[in-house]
């Protein structure tokens, strides 16, 4: 509640404890700052309605001073958001249990769920409580994440968190986290193209070096008949050289023959024409 004395403006407030605070400004400044914001005890008791009645679980904390806006408007203060009351009770025992769980350790949360005043009055605590779950199994599901797990996986969690950012819940941290999985997850799935574009690649070349293989192994089989043949004619052409020396030989041998027979060819002929040409 705010009203206006003569010394500044009084703000009851409406919180569990009902603390009342006194704000002094001078209302010729369009705004004032915390140095002017001080606590005050009890004064007034109002007795509340049934109306805005409220479960001690489902109160919110009572504002500190140095949580308070520094700048306010002198005529109207509204209440942070982080301070609105949720439009639900929680009369569940499941409270407890979930906002024990890691999760909420881990990422402290306060969600507003503005979204379920739209909804059923009475199913708007379960609505909670399942986004609350939500919330938990998100955080645990990406902590859990694969390599090859499918990349509609991510996609998918990353839609129900901004469901539940809309419901106040602070998700920047499982949004940070999945981001970066899914950038490593992005740039696998590039490297793997990759590599087995070059695996192709040596495929293709181990088939042409196959191919060298073969035709290299034809050549060394000519080769290696050329080599036996060549070796086959060395050898003939050394049988006839062989032969070609022995006859060589047997020739000169010959010839010497043939001139010891001339000599005495020419001897018996000037024997012959000496008896002629002799006298009686």
């Amino acid at each position: 509640m705010v009203g206006q004395t003569n010394k500044g403006i009084t703000i009851e407030d409406e919180f569990p404890h009902e603390t009342r605070y006194e704000i002094s400004f001078d209302v010729n400044e369009p705004v004032f700052s915390l140095a002017n914001v001080v606590p005050v005890e009890k004064i007034v008791k109002k007795e509340r309605s049934k109306k805005n009645e409220v479960n001690e679980q489902s109160a919110v904390a009572e504002p500190s001073l140095h949580e308070l806006p520094a700048v306010c408007d002198p005529i109207r203060f509204e209440i942070p958001l982080e301070y609105e009351k949720l439009s639900f009770c929680k009369n569940s025992v499941m409270w407890e249990t979930v906002e024990s769980w890691e999760a909420f350790c881990k990422m402290p949360q306060n969600p507003h769920f503005r979204p379920l005043e739209m909804s059923n009055a009475k199913a708007r605590e379960g609505d909670a409580l399942g986004h609350m779950v939500t919330f938990s199994n998100l955080a645990e599901a990406t902590c859990k994440f694969q390599m090859d797990d499918p990349i509609s996986d991510f996609e998918e969690t990353l839609k129900a968190l901004t469901e539940l950012e809309s419901h106040g819940f602070d998700v920047q941290k499982i949004r940070d986290k999945l981001e970066l999985l899914m950038k490593y997850k992005t740039r696998r799935v590039a490297l793997k193209g990759t590599s087995k574009m070059v695996k192709q690649k040596i495929t293709e070349i181990n088939t042409e070096y196959g191919k060298y293989n073969v035709e290299i192994g034809e050549m060394d089989k000519s080769i290696r008949e050329m080599q036996e043949s060549i070796a086959k004619l060395i050898e003939k052409r050394e049988s006839i050289v062989a032969n070609m020396q022995k006859d060589g030989s047997k020739a000169m041998e010959l010839q010497k023959e043939v001139d010891e027979l001339e000599e005495s060819i020419q001897d018996l002929e000037h024997d012959f024409y000496k008896v002629v040409s002799s006298s009686w």
